[in-house]
């Protein structure tokens, strides 16, 4: 991961800038180019971020199903779950591993939620 002395703005738009003319310049990105240190400040917000907006996505979706029909409890915790995705990691301080486990445990309560549903 990366530490959060390294994930200021101006080093997080440098490196997805780099990061970015690599792609549009060969049409391709490998693990060494997502590894690299100078890159790793902008990747592992693109990979958080994208991780939450799917899981605010998937929780809304929830949440219109709760609606119609189930416990107001599941429906508040959904709820949120989803402020917490919504927040996203350019909170000052917050160190990426935080906001890695606090979003692997919400997409772990949706997978869940989402087998419990199949077997109804």
């Amino acid at each position: 991961m990366v530490d959060v002395e390294q994930r200021e703005w101006g080093n997080i738009l440098l490196a997805g800038e780099g990061f970015l003319k690599k792609v549009i310049e060969t049409n391709s990105i490998g693990f060494a180019d997502e590894h690299r240190m100078e890159q790793r400040t902008w990747v592992v917000g693109y990979y958080l971020n994208n991780a939450r907006f799917r899981g605010v996505t998937a929780i809304r979706e929830i949440e219109g199903e709760i609606k119609g029909g189930k416990e107001r409890n599941e429906l508040q915790e959904f709820i949120t779950l989803r402020e917490k995705l919504e927040i996203g990691i350019s909170e000052e301080g917050r160190h990426p591993k935080e906001v890695w486990d606090e979003s692997f445990e919400a997409l772990k309560r949706i997978f869940l939620y989402l087998s419990e549903g199949r077997k109804r």
